[in-house]
Protein backbone atom coordinates (compact mmCIF):
# COMPACT_ATOMS: atom_id res chain seq x y z
CA UNK A 1 0.00 0.00 0.00
CA UNK A 2 1.45 3.42 -0.84
CA UNK A 3 2.12 5.48 1.95
CA UNK A 4 0.26 9.03 2.70
CA UNK A 5 2.55 10.98 0.88
CA UNK A 6 2.47 9.72 -2.06
CA UNK A 7 -1.37 8.97 -2.08
CA UNK A 8 -1.91 12.71 -1.65
CA UNK A 9 0.47 13.84 -4.64
CA UNK A 10 -1.42 15.76 -6.92
CA UNK A 11 -1.11 14.11 -10.56
CA UNK A 12 -2.89 14.30 -13.95
CA UNK A 13 -3.03 12.46 -16.91
CA UNK A 14 -2.75 13.06 -20.50
CA UNK A 15 -4.51 10.72 -22.80
CA UNK A 16 -5.33 11.01 -26.41
CA UNK A 17 -7.99 9.00 -28.44
CA UNK A 18 -5.01 8.31 -31.59
CA UNK A 19 -1.96 8.98 -32.84
CA UNK A 20 -0.32 12.54 -34.20
CA UNK A 21 -2.22 14.93 -31.98
CA UNK A 22 0.58 16.43 -30.38
CA UNK A 23 0.19 15.33 -27.04
CA UNK A 24 3.49 15.48 -25.73
CA UNK A 25 3.68 19.67 -26.87
CA UNK A 26 0.48 19.64 -24.21
CA UNK A 27 2.50 17.42 -21.95
CA UNK A 28 5.60 19.85 -21.87
CA UNK A 29 3.14 23.12 -21.61
CA UNK A 30 1.44 21.70 -18.83
CA UNK A 31 4.99 20.87 -17.23
CA UNK A 32 6.40 24.20 -17.28
CA UNK A 33 3.16 25.38 -15.03
CA UNK A 34 3.72 22.77 -12.79
CA UNK A 35 7.28 23.38 -12.26
CA UNK A 36 6.20 27.43 -11.58
CA UNK A 37 3.44 26.03 -9.00
CA UNK A 38 5.43 23.30 -6.93
CA UNK A 39 8.69 22.79 -5.58
CA UNK A 40 8.72 18.99 -7.32
CA UNK A 41 7.44 17.96 -9.66
CA UNK A 42 8.06 14.45 -11.98
CA UNK A 43 7.23 12.80 -15.24
CA UNK A 44 5.84 9.31 -15.33
CA UNK A 45 5.01 7.33 -18.47
CA UNK A 46 3.02 4.09 -17.70
CA UNK A 47 3.61 2.29 -21.56
CA UNK A 48 7.06 2.61 -23.01
CA UNK A 49 7.60 1.95 -26.72
CA UNK A 50 8.34 -1.57 -27.42
CA UNK A 51 11.64 -2.62 -28.86
CA UNK A 52 13.34 0.80 -28.15
CA UNK A 53 16.00 1.31 -25.62
CA UNK A 54 14.72 4.52 -24.09
CA UNK A 55 11.29 6.31 -24.32
CA UNK A 56 12.48 10.16 -26.21
CA UNK A 57 9.68 11.92 -25.32
CA UNK A 58 10.28 10.68 -21.52
CA UNK A 59 13.87 12.03 -21.86
CA UNK A 60 12.68 15.49 -23.55
CA UNK A 61 10.19 15.83 -20.73
CA UNK A 62 12.60 14.55 -17.70
CA UNK A 63 15.27 17.59 -19.03
CA UNK A 64 12.17 19.78 -17.80
CA UNK A 65 11.01 18.52 -14.27
CA UNK A 66 12.46 19.42 -10.70
CA UNK A 67 12.08 16.44 -9.18
CA UNK A 68 15.31 14.83 -10.24
CA UNK A 69 14.21 11.35 -10.59
CA UNK A 70 16.05 9.07 -13.08
CA UNK A 71 14.77 7.60 -16.17
CA UNK A 72 14.12 3.70 -14.99
CA UNK A 73 12.05 5.54 -11.97
CA UNK A 74 9.65 7.10 -14.52
CA UNK A 75 8.92 3.97 -16.47
CA UNK A 76 6.03 1.73 -15.77
CA UNK A 77 5.72 -1.11 -18.37
CA UNK A 78 5.98 -1.74 -22.13
CA UNK A 79 3.59 -2.61 -24.64
CA UNK A 80 4.59 -6.68 -24.14
CA UNK A 81 4.21 -6.94 -20.72
CA UNK A 82 0.76 -5.03 -21.19
CA UNK A 83 -0.47 -7.35 -23.92
CA UNK A 84 0.46 -10.83 -22.03
CA UNK A 85 -1.29 -10.23 -19.29
CA UNK A 86 -3.35 -6.77 -18.69
CA UNK A 87 -4.40 -7.00 -14.73
CA UNK A 88 -0.59 -7.87 -13.67
CA UNK A 89 0.77 -5.30 -16.18
CA UNK A 90 -1.60 -2.19 -14.34
CA UNK A 91 -0.70 -3.27 -10.84
CA UNK A 92 2.96 -3.13 -11.62
CA UNK A 93 2.22 0.17 -13.24
CA UNK A 94 0.57 0.95 -9.91
CA UNK A 95 3.52 0.24 -7.71
CA UNK A 96 5.76 2.05 -9.76
CA UNK A 97 3.71 5.64 -9.94
CA UNK A 98 3.41 5.57 -6.45
CA UNK A 99 7.22 4.53 -5.86
CA UNK A 100 8.48 7.43 -7.82
CA UNK A 101 5.45 9.91 -6.14
CA UNK A 102 7.17 9.25 -3.00
CA UNK A 103 9.78 12.21 -4.35
CA UNK A 104 7.45 14.40 -5.69
CA UNK A 105 5.08 17.26 -5.12
CA UNK A 106 3.05 16.76 -8.18
CA UNK A 107 3.29 13.97 -11.32
CA UNK A 108 2.17 14.34 -15.19
CA UNK A 109 1.54 11.02 -16.67
CA UNK A 110 1.50 10.70 -20.48
CA UNK A 111 -0.28 7.91 -21.67
CA UNK A 112 0.77 5.69 -24.62
CA UNK A 113 1.66 7.30 -28.38
CA UNK A 114 -0.89 4.37 -30.10
CA UNK A 115 2.62 3.12 -32.10
CA UNK A 116 1.36 -0.69 -30.57
CA UNK A 117 -2.32 -1.42 -29.76
CA UNK A 118 -2.78 -3.34 -26.68
CA UNK A 119 -7.01 -3.60 -26.92
CA UNK A 120 -9.30 -2.95 -29.26
CA UNK A 121 -9.59 0.25 -27.52
CA UNK A 122 -6.03 1.64 -25.99
CA UNK A 123 -8.07 5.03 -24.86
CA UNK A 124 -9.86 2.59 -22.99
CA UNK A 125 -6.73 1.52 -21.27
CA UNK A 126 -5.58 4.92 -20.59
CA UNK A 127 -8.67 5.50 -18.66
CA UNK A 128 -8.04 2.63 -16.59
CA UNK A 129 -5.08 3.14 -15.38
CA UNK A 130 -5.66 7.09 -14.88
CA UNK A 131 -8.69 5.18 -12.43
CA UNK A 132 -5.95 3.26 -11.09
CA UNK A 133 -3.46 6.01 -10.14
CA UNK A 134 -6.21 8.37 -9.01
CA UNK A 135 -5.44 10.99 -11.59
CA UNK A 136 -7.81 13.35 -13.83
CA UNK A 137 -7.41 12.95 -17.32
CA UNK A 138 -6.79 15.98 -19.91
CA UNK A 139 -7.81 15.14 -23.20
CA UNK A 140 -5.80 15.59 -26.52
CA UNK A 141 -7.51 15.56 -29.68
CA UNK A 142 -6.84 16.39 -33.25
CA UNK A 143 -8.19 19.13 -35.13
CA UNK A 144 -6.20 19.41 -38.35
CA UNK A 145 -8.24 18.15 -40.67
CA UNK A 146 -11.25 17.97 -39.29
CA UNK A 147 -15.14 20.23 -39.59
CA UNK A 148 -15.62 21.84 -36.14
CA UNK A 149 -18.82 19.36 -36.50
CA UNK A 150 -16.14 16.34 -36.38
CA UNK A 151 -13.95 17.29 -33.68
CA UNK A 152 -17.47 17.81 -31.24
CA UNK A 153 -17.58 14.15 -32.45
CA UNK A 154 -14.58 12.64 -31.93
CA UNK A 155 -14.68 14.01 -28.37
CA UNK A 156 -18.42 13.15 -27.02
CA UNK A 157 -17.29 9.69 -28.58
CA UNK A 158 -14.51 9.46 -26.10
CA UNK A 159 -15.96 11.27 -23.58
CA UNK A 160 -18.42 8.12 -23.22
CA UNK A 161 -15.67 6.13 -23.29
CA UNK A 162 -13.58 7.50 -20.41
CA UNK A 163 -16.65 7.80 -18.38
CA UNK A 164 -17.66 3.92 -18.99
CA UNK A 165 -14.05 3.47 -17.21
CA UNK A 166 -15.48 5.64 -14.13
CA UNK A 167 -12.36 8.22 -15.50
CA UNK A 168 -12.73 11.97 -14.48
CA UNK A 169 -11.96 14.07 -17.27
CA UNK A 170 -10.52 17.38 -16.26
CA UNK A 171 -10.35 19.56 -19.31
CA UNK A 172 -10.49 18.71 -23.07
CA UNK A 173 -7.66 20.00 -25.75
CA UNK A 174 -8.19 20.33 -29.43
CA UNK A 175 -4.50 20.76 -31.12
CA UNK A 176 -3.30 21.12 -34.15
CA UNK A 177 -6.53 22.99 -35.24
CA UNK A 178 -5.84 25.14 -38.86
CA UNK A 179 -5.77 28.89 -37.78
CA UNK A 180 -9.13 29.72 -39.42
CA UNK A 181 -10.92 27.51 -37.74
CA UNK A 182 -9.77 28.04 -34.64
CA UNK A 183 -12.98 30.26 -33.54
CA UNK A 184 -14.93 27.95 -35.30
CA UNK A 185 -13.93 24.97 -33.51
CA UNK A 186 -13.70 27.07 -30.34
CA UNK A 187 -17.60 27.95 -30.41
CA UNK A 188 -18.30 24.46 -31.06
CA UNK A 189 -16.94 23.38 -28.14
CA UNK A 190 -18.62 25.45 -25.85
CA UNK A 191 -21.59 22.88 -25.75
CA UNK A 192 -19.02 20.27 -23.92
CA UNK A 193 -19.23 20.30 -20.04
CA UNK A 194 -15.45 20.26 -19.32
CA UNK A 195 -13.39 23.20 -20.01
CA UNK A 196 -12.01 23.47 -23.60
CA UNK A 197 -9.09 24.91 -25.27
CA UNK A 198 -8.20 25.17 -28.84
CA UNK A 199 -4.33 25.36 -30.12
CA UNK A 200 -3.64 26.22 -33.60
CA UNK A 201 -1.46 24.18 -35.52
CA UNK A 202 2.48 25.21 -35.65
CA UNK A 203 4.58 23.49 -38.24
CA UNK A 204 7.98 23.94 -36.59
CA UNK A 205 6.60 21.89 -33.84
CA UNK A 206 6.40 18.87 -36.26
CA UNK A 207 8.99 19.63 -38.48
CA UNK A 208 12.20 17.07 -39.07
CA UNK A 209 15.36 18.00 -38.30
CA UNK A 210 18.03 17.78 -40.77
CA UNK A 211 20.07 14.88 -38.75
CA UNK A 212 16.06 13.27 -39.23
CA UNK A 213 16.39 13.50 -42.86
CA UNK A 214 19.95 12.68 -43.19
CA UNK A 215 19.07 9.29 -41.03
CA UNK A 216 16.09 8.55 -43.66
CA UNK A 217 18.15 8.45 -46.20
CA UNK A 218 20.90 6.71 -44.23
CA UNK A 219 23.13 9.70 -45.36
CA UNK A 220 26.82 11.40 -44.22
CA UNK A 221 27.70 14.13 -43.08
CA UNK A 222 30.23 15.25 -45.80
CA UNK A 223 30.98 19.13 -44.66
CA UNK A 224 29.64 21.79 -42.31
CA UNK A 225 29.46 22.14 -38.86
CA UNK A 226 27.70 18.98 -37.37
CA UNK A 227 25.61 21.24 -34.49
CA UNK A 228 23.80 22.33 -37.58
CA UNK A 229 22.40 19.26 -37.87
CA UNK A 230 19.41 19.56 -35.56
CA UNK A 231 18.02 22.43 -37.73
CA UNK A 232 14.34 22.07 -38.65
CA UNK A 233 13.92 21.52 -41.97
CA UNK A 234 11.00 23.82 -43.23
CA UNK A 235 10.30 23.36 -46.63
CA UNK A 236 12.54 20.52 -49.53
CA UNK A 237 13.50 21.77 -52.89
CA UNK A 238 14.53 19.49 -55.53
CA UNK A 239 17.30 21.27 -57.29
CA UNK A 240 17.18 19.71 -60.84
CA UNK A 241 17.58 22.92 -62.34
CA UNK A 242 20.88 24.82 -63.03
CA UNK A 243 22.73 27.11 -60.27
CA UNK A 244 21.00 30.20 -60.86
CA UNK A 245 17.23 29.05 -60.90
CA UNK A 246 18.08 27.30 -57.10
CA UNK A 247 19.05 30.66 -56.06
CA UNK A 248 15.78 32.50 -56.65
CA UNK A 249 13.76 29.49 -55.37
CA UNK A 250 15.45 29.46 -51.62
CA UNK A 251 13.97 30.07 -48.81
CA UNK A 252 14.88 29.85 -45.26
CA UNK A 253 15.14 26.38 -43.49
CA UNK A 254 15.13 24.76 -46.84
CA UNK A 255 16.41 21.23 -47.29
CA UNK A 256 17.83 21.26 -51.08
CA UNK A 257 18.05 18.01 -52.90
CA UNK A 258 20.13 17.52 -55.73
CA UNK A 259 22.56 15.29 -57.94
CA UNK A 260 25.94 14.42 -57.45
CA UNK A 261 26.36 14.42 -61.15
CA UNK A 262 25.25 17.83 -61.74
CA UNK A 263 27.96 20.51 -61.18
CA UNK A 264 25.63 23.92 -62.33
CA UNK A 265 23.47 22.87 -59.15
CA UNK A 266 26.00 21.44 -56.76
CA UNK A 267 28.60 24.63 -57.16
CA UNK A 268 26.63 26.98 -54.68
CA UNK A 269 26.49 24.72 -52.10
CA UNK A 270 30.49 24.12 -52.18
CA UNK A 271 31.89 27.16 -53.12
CA UNK A 272 33.70 28.79 -50.20
CA UNK A 273 32.27 32.34 -50.63
CA UNK A 274 28.85 33.66 -48.69
CA UNK A 275 25.61 34.42 -50.26
CA UNK A 276 26.99 38.07 -50.19
CA UNK A 277 29.63 37.65 -52.55
CA UNK A 278 27.27 37.43 -55.38
CA UNK A 279 26.48 39.79 -57.74
CA UNK A 280 23.73 40.30 -60.40
CA UNK A 281 24.67 40.12 -64.05
CA UNK A 282 24.39 43.53 -65.91
CA UNK A 283 22.44 43.50 -69.01
CA UNK A 284 24.36 43.52 -72.45
CA UNK A 285 24.75 46.67 -74.24
CA UNK A 286 24.04 44.44 -77.69
CA UNK A 287 20.93 42.14 -76.53
CA UNK A 288 18.22 42.32 -74.56
CA UNK A 289 19.30 39.35 -72.80
CA UNK A 290 21.98 38.79 -69.74
CA UNK A 291 25.31 38.06 -70.08
CA UNK A 292 27.72 36.21 -67.48
CA UNK A 293 31.18 37.65 -67.16
CA UNK A 294 34.17 35.85 -67.11
CA UNK A 295 34.41 36.45 -63.32
CA UNK A 296 32.46 33.20 -62.82
CA UNK A 297 35.06 31.26 -64.23
CA UNK A 298 36.27 30.46 -61.25
CA UNK A 299 33.20 29.30 -60.19
CA UNK A 300 31.15 27.55 -62.51
CA UNK A 301 32.51 27.52 -66.19
CA UNK A 302 29.10 26.48 -67.67
CA UNK A 303 27.88 29.94 -66.78
CA UNK A 304 31.04 31.30 -67.63
CA UNK A 305 30.53 29.59 -71.76
CA UNK A 306 28.55 32.30 -72.79
CA UNK A 307 25.50 31.54 -70.79
CA UNK A 308 22.44 33.54 -71.85
CA UNK A 309 19.34 34.00 -70.28
CA UNK A 310 16.31 36.23 -71.03
CA UNK A 311 15.67 37.07 -67.42
CA UNK A 312 18.23 38.42 -64.38
CA UNK A 313 20.08 35.77 -62.64
CA UNK A 314 23.26 36.01 -60.26
CA UNK A 315 27.39 34.89 -60.53
CA UNK A 316 29.37 34.97 -57.66
CA UNK A 317 32.71 37.23 -57.35
CA UNK A 318 36.37 36.76 -56.87
CA UNK A 319 37.71 36.94 -53.39
CA UNK A 320 40.35 39.51 -55.01
CA UNK A 321 39.76 40.49 -58.71
CA UNK A 322 42.16 41.64 -60.79
CA UNK A 323 41.77 45.92 -60.77
CA UNK A 324 41.30 45.98 -64.78
CA UNK A 325 38.30 43.14 -64.06
CA UNK A 326 37.11 45.41 -61.24
CA UNK A 327 36.94 48.35 -63.59
CA UNK A 328 34.98 46.85 -66.32
CA UNK A 329 32.25 45.58 -64.08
Amino acid sequence: MPDGHASSVSAIYVASPEGDTGKSTIALGILHRLTATVVRVGVFRPITRLGEDRDYILELLLAHTTAGLAYEQCVGVSYQQLHEDPDVAIADIVDRFHAMAEHCDAVLVVGSDYTNVASPSELSVNARIAVNLGAPVVLAVRAKGRTPGEVVQVVELCLAELAAQHAYTAAIVANRCEPSQLKAVAAALEKVTPQTYVLPAEPLLVAPSVADLQQAVDGALIKGDEALLGREVMSVLVAGMTAEHVLERLTDAMAVITPGDAPTSCWPWSAPMPPKAFRRCRPSSSTAAWNCTRRSRRWCPALACGYRSSRPHWVPLRRRAPSRQRAAV
